[in-house]
């Protein structure tokens, strides 16, 4: 469960970061993410976003998983916008 929503938020982020760009499903390159990236994103995709951050998070916290997934700047940014 942890695992979906970490992924799910991601591909949100993804999505807007790429929408102009054509993406080829074998292209594994590490894509380095930021807070600039959450700046152009709907604030209603922002929410869905962040709440699937959270609860990810929520699921154990004593578990670093979403940490060494998500990058931290991501993580605080959601962490702030409440």
């Amino acid at each position: 469960m942890r695992e979906a929503l970490t992924f799910r938020a991601l591909a949100r982020i993804l999505k807007y970061k790429f929408s102009h760009a054509k993406i080829y499903p074998n292209d594994s390159r590490y894509i380095p993410l930021g807070v600039e990236d959450m700046t152009t994103i709907p604030d209603e995709e922002l929410l869905k976003i962040c709440q699937d951050i959270q609860l990810a998070d929520d699921i154990d916290q004593s578990d670093l998983y979403v940490m060494s997934v998500v990058p931290l700047a991501i993580i605080n940014f959601c962490r702030n916008r409440k």
